[in-house]
């Protein structure tokens, strides 16, 4: 996976698009957790968004990224 790779981000409250790093994607997937939670990785990034992000109210993804 190229690290530099950006994703297209919709904020859902305010209908803006970002250019999101993976580091900020698995930030909001990562994000409000317990300490017993096993973070999302590089590997792993499209289930935890899928699971924990996308359709829960706040954002979503264009999966076409660059």
């Amino acid at each position: 996976m190229n690290t530099m790779e950006t994703f297209k981000v919709k904020d859902l409250r305010t209908n803006e698009l970002y250019k999101w790093s993976l580091e900020e994607v698995l930030y909001v997937i990562n994000l409000g957790h317990s300490d017993q939670w096993t973070l999302y990785t590089a590997d792993d990034w499209k289930e935890g968004w899928a699971n924990w992000v996308e359709g829960c109210g706040w954002y979503s993804m264009e999966m076409n990224h660059d």
